[in-house]
This record gives C-alpha cells, sequence and structure tokens, in this order.
C-alpha cells in the first residue's frame, strides 16, 4: 500500500479475550488512510492465531511475532516498521471510538510537532490545559508547558508523533525501564518540538483495571530509577524552552512518595531494607517539595522523614497503609 499518514502502532501480549474485537474496531475507522501495526510480544495464548486470521483479511493490518522483551521492545519495533507521516500508539487492552482518528488528524494545523487529545480514565473525562484555554488551538510548547496537566504528559496515548521527527532523532522507548518509560519517550519527543495542537476528544478510554497491573507490581527500585530518569529528562526539555518548571521537581517527588506508599503493600521488603529507602528518599535533592503537598499526610512525613523518625514513620505507614490497601 502506498505510505498512510497514520502508522497505528499497538503490541500486545496474551491478549485473547479482547485484542480481536478491539483490531477490528480500530479497522472500522471512519477515516481510512492508516496501517495497524500489530506486534504480537511473545504470547502464549491464542494471540498469534487471532491477529494472523484478521491480517489475512484487511491489507492494511501489519502482523508481527517476535520473543516476549516487553512493550518497550514491541513498540521500537513497530517504529521501526512504520511508514506513516505520524505515529500513533493503542494499547490493546484500550479502546478507541470509531471516530477517534478522525478526531485527531481532522482540521489540525500543519505547523503542528504534536497533536494532543483529551481521553477518558475509566468513566472520567481528563482535560489537557485549564478552561481558559481554547481546544483546536496551535499553541508554542514553551507557553503552555507549565499549564499542561504533567501527569497527561506520561501518556503515550491521546497524541500523534511526526514519524520523522522520532526517526531522525533517534527516539526509542528504554527497554530496560518497566515503569513510567511512555513519559521518558514524550519527554524526548518534545524536546525536538515546537508546536502543539491540542483537541478536545473523549474517543480514546483508558482502562484503568487491567492497565495498572504493571505500574502496581513494580518493584520500588525500579520505580526510583525510573522517576529520576524521567526527572533528568525533564529537566533536560524545561532548560531548552528557558523556562522554569517547579512543578516537575514536585511531580518527581509525589511519584517518589507513591513508590514508597506502594513499598508497604503486603510488606514485600523486610524492615531494614524499607529504612534504607526512607533514608534514600528524605535525602533526595528536591525531598523539600513534599512539604507543599496539599495533603496533610505528605506534610506530616515532610517533618517526621526531616528530623530522621525513620522507625517511627516505618511503624506508621505499616499500619496505615496496609489497612488502605487492604480495603
Amino acid at each position: 500500500m502506498i505510505n498512510p499518514i497514520i502508522s497505528v502502532i499497538m503490541p500486545v501480549y496474551n491478549g485473547e479475550k479482547f485484542i480481536k474485537q478491539n483490531i477490528i474496531n480500530i479497522m472500522n475507522q471512519s477515516f481510512r488512510d492508516f496501517e495497524l501495526i500489530v506486534i504480537n510480544d511473545g504470547s502464549t495464548d491464542c494471540t498469534q492465531n487471532i491477529c494472523e486470521s484478521l491480517s489475512k483479511i484487511d491489507n492494511r493490518i501489519i502482523f508481527i511475532t517476535k520473543e516476549n522483551g516487553g512493550p518497550s521492545e514491541a513498540r521500537n519495533l513497530g517504529i521501526k516498521m512504520a511508514k506513516g507521516t505520524w505515529i500513533c500508539f493503542i494499547d490493546s487492552d484500550d479502546y478507541v471510538d470509531t471516530t477517534y482518528l478522525s478526531s485527531l488528524i481532522s482540521q489540525y494545523d500543519n505547523n503542528a510537532d504534536l497533536i494532543m487529545s483529551t481521553f477518558l480514565y475509566g468513566e472520567r473525562h481528563v482535560d489537557i490545559l485549564p478552561s481558559s484555554y481554547q481546544y483546536r488551538h496551535l499553541y508554542k510548547l514553551g507557553n503552555i508547558y507549565n499549564d499542561i496537566h504533567i501527569h497527561y504528559l506520561g501518556y503515550i496515548f491521546g497524541k500523534l508523533f511526526k514519524c520523522d521527527i522520532i526517526k531522525e532523532h533517534k527516539i526509542q522507548f528504554t527497554s530496560n525501564i518497566k515503569i513510567a518509560e511512555d513519559s521518558i519517550f514524550i519527554s524526548q519527543y518534545l524536546y525536538y518540538t515546537t508546536n502543539v495542537f491540542i483537541v478536545d476528544s473523549d474517543q480514546y478510554h483508558y482502562k484503568t483495571n487491567i492497565q495498572n497491573s504493571l505500574s502496581k507490581t513494580a518493584n520500588i527500585n525500579e520505580r526510583f530509577v525510573s522517576y529520576k530518569y524521567n526527572l533528568e529528562e525533564r529537566k533536560k526539555l524545561v532548560d531548552k524552552l528557558h523556562i522554569e518548571s517547579y512543578k516537575i521537581y514536585y511531580y518527581y517527588i509525589n511519584s517518589l512518595n507513591y513508590a514508597i506508599k506502594c513499598m508497604y503493600k503486603n510488606c514485600i521488603i523486610d524492615k531494614k531494607e524499607r529504612i534504607e529507602y526512607l533514608k534514600k528518599f528524605a535525602g533526595d535533592d528536591y525531598f523539600r517539595y513534599l512539604r507543599k503537598s496539599n495533603s496533610r499526610f505528605n506534610k506530616m512525613s515532610y517533618y517526621i522523614l526531616k528530623l530522621k523518625f525513620y522507625r517511627f514513620y516505618d511503624l506508621l505507614n505499616m499500619i496505615f497503609y496496609n489497612h488502605l490497601w487492604r480495603r
């Protein structure tokens, strides 16, 4: 087929329960000029048979199977295969409305380097920008970066990326990072981005009950490594944009705080190791940003750890978070 306008990249692992319907839903898009690259990441169920059958029906489906290496490796392979002007990532266990691609690509500004859309997080609408901004509008990244919901910048879905930018600058997913790798990829991409086109279109449905399973089981060391790497990439970006963005430090330290909370789920590590991570957390260069949290518990946590009452804080968390996680 002639090079399409959009390359949709979708890795899948053991998706026999949902992959058929999701592929059919994508192929029924009202916007037709796209290819769907499905990468089977070493599935052990019937995923391969399902995808192979569907690829024989529609020549826009490009099906690849590989040994299991994780979603980052699979997406990188999809990028290598992509022939479209734009690249769109869809997770195999999410679903999109039939006008999803059309809502992203129609009426966009030709000067856009990135197209972003609102989406549904479960059943909840997620805004990208404060209400003072207009949708269906082109913005300079440096003018809106501080106002974009930073958590949203951690997701690769609901976006169109220019294939030329990705390939020219050799932007890839970091395969040895198992959590928040999306956010790292986006920060690296934004480094070469000037203009962003914002769309208000809740046509991507993010399934929180399934997709968060990997991030919830990631160990605390993986989280610390990933969040620090993520921060470094965001620092490079804001330095290039010549803006001050305290929110990247605030978001980083709150991500570490979340990692601490997860550490107490089911007591997965012993007390000595927990204490060491508490010391590492309290000794971080940006630990002071925890004090600015709206949460009273987080503010209290800041002062307890600042005073080095690690064993008391450990006991407090054992009681509080074990009760919270088990509710």
